[in-house]
């Protein structure tokens, strides 16, 4: 699903959760947001949440700072933690970036693919997804 200004909820998605693994588990600022995916303001950021928040794939505390949470991915205690079926939306919310070819570079979609690749085979032992 595409939001205003050509940025994937997909790509949102991914933004908060690589901002809050390359802080140690802190969920990222809306300016962090801004500044990951090149938008001009933090409303652009805003609306991109609410329809993320809607369609029940992340959740805040209104009125607190940090508190952005992708559901399903245990983000507390200072590092990133995930139970199986968190990482396997996270290796789906991957894979559906690499496939619709929304990487800038080719050396990001080939380390994308590989991540993607080596995470499959560990959710997925013996070819079993």
């Amino acid at each position: 699903m595409a939001t205003p200004k050509g940025i994937t909820l997909d790509q949102v998605e991914w933004a908060i959760l690589e901002l809050t693994a390359a802080s140690g588990g802190i969920p990222p600022t809306l300016r962090e947001l801004q500044g990951q995916l090149g938008l001009r303001s933090t409303a652009a950021i805003q609306s991109h949440l609410d329809s993320l928040r809607d369609a029940g794939r992340v959740t805040w505390q209104p009125g607190r700072a940090r508190t952005l949470q992708v559901v399903g991915v245990d983000q507390g205690s200072g590092a990133l933690k995930a139970p199986d079926p968190a990482l396997v939306h996270l290796l789906e919310v991957a894979e559906r970036v690499v496939k619709r070819q929304k990487v800038s570079s080719l050396t990001e979609r080939l380390s994308l693919e590989h991540a993607c690749r080596a995470a499959r085979a560990k959710l997925f032992p013996e070819g079993q997804g």
